[in-house]
């Protein structure tokens, strides 16, 4: 409805209804269209820190649909930053994955990794495999199917960052739009690191939380 309906329905005064409809919008439970009008925003996916959901239940607890595309895989030399994170030495061949993550076929988080080459390849079979079977997956689901390679733990770093040209386009958001940028290191059972990810979480779909103990 518009303000004048939404203020002759509760019977208050425009100002009353407008100043409700901008908190409603600073909190995300509605948003404005220029031009067209005022609706009621989709809920955030909500995701905890304290462990690590897959993808695919964190979207279904929400009703959502999950499906993931591959969008790239390439063989390159490792930089300083990669080869220090997976702990090889620089100028290694390294295998870059790159998926996407869509809920109900809508772009929702972009991922970058990278692996040791002959790790990467059986990455990459394994996403091959898994996208042929439609099933919805990251990086973490492909391990199951590596029996020497068992992922313990993850160490990740937490960004807001602008969404550059590239990232807008993928993720089908505007230039310049808030992205939770999160970096993983994932280690082994025997604290090896063993993928270095980067993935791009869309801000007007994503929130993150973790309780804490007070000290």
């Amino acid at each position: 409805p518009t303000e004048r309906e939404l203020s002759q329905m509760y019977n208050v005064s425009r100002m009353t209804v407008r100043q409700a409809l901008m908190d409603l919008t600073k909190d995300g439970f509605i948003y404005r269209v220029q031009g067209k009008g005022t609706f009621v925003a989709p809920p955030k996916v909500e995701q905890p820190l304290f462990s690590v959901t897959p993808f695919e239940e964190t979207l279904k607890t929400k009703g959502i649909l999950p499906s993931t595309q591959m969008l790239e895989w390439k063989l390159e030399s490792a930089d300083f930053e990669i080869a220090s994170k997976l702990a090889i030495p620089i100028s290694s061949s390294v295998i870059k994955l790159t998926l996407l993550g869509l809920g109900d076929k809508e772009p929702m988080v972009l991922y970058n990794s990278y692996f040791s080459e002959a790790l990467g390849r059986e990455m990459v079979s394994n996403a091959n495999l898994s996208q042929k079977s439609r099933k919805s997956f990251t990086t973490i689901d492909l391990y199951k199917n590596i029996a020497e390679v068992k992922p313990k733990m993850q160490n990740q770093s937490f960004e807001a960052l602008p969404a550059s040209s590239l990232i807008s386009d993928i993720l089908k958001i505007p230039c310049g739009a808030p992205v939770f940028f999160v970096t993983s290191i994932i280690y082994d059972i025997d604290d090896r690191p063993i993928e270095l990810k980067t993935a791009a979480y869309r801000g007007d779909k994503y929130k993150f939380n973790i309780t804490r103990m007070v000290k």
